[in-house]
C-alpha cells in the first residue's frame, strides 16, 4: 500500500522518493495540489507557486518522480507506465486525514519550468 508522508512517498513497490511540502498558511487548507516536475526537474521546481498558493490557503505536496532529483533510481528512465502509475497512486493516498475531503489538484511542469 503506497503511503505519503511529510518528507516521503513510499510506493507500491517500496521505492521511496523524497516530498516537498509547502503546507496552507491558513488553519485548514481549502485544497491540495500535488505538483508532478517536468523532464530533468525535481520536487523543488515547485517553490515559487506552492509559496504563493500557501498564502491563499493550498497545501501543495510534490516528489521527485522516478528517475529524477534525489529518487534512488536517478538518471534511469522508469517508464511512463511507473510515472504514472505512481502519480495516480498518490492522489488517492491523503497524507493526513484533514486532507481526505479537500478538492485535490494535479499541477503538472512542462520540461524546464
Amino acid at each position: 500500500m503506497p503511503t505519503l508522508t511529510s518528507d516521503r512517498y513510499v510506493a507500491a513497490d517500496g521505492t521511496s522518493l523524497p516530498v516537498a511540502v509547502w503546507p496552507a498558511t491558513t488553519a485548514k487548507p481549502k485544497a491540495v495540489i500535488l505538483g508532478l516536475h517536468g523532464f530533468g526537474d525535481y520536487r523543488k521546481a515547485w517553490d515559487e507557486p506552492a509559496e504563493i498558493w500557501a498564502k491563499d490557503g493550498i497545501t501543495t505536496y510534490s516528489y521527485d518522480q522516478r528517475g529524477f532529483g534525489s529518487s534512488p533510481t536517478r538518471g534511469r528512465w522508469p517508464g511512463t507506465e511507473a510515472l504514472v502509475g505512481d502519480a495516480k497512486r498518490d492522489l488517492v493516498v491523503p497524507a493526513e486525514p484533514s486532507i481526505a475531503d479537500l478538492p485535490a489538484a494535479n499541477a503538472a511542469a512542462p520540461s524546464g519550468a
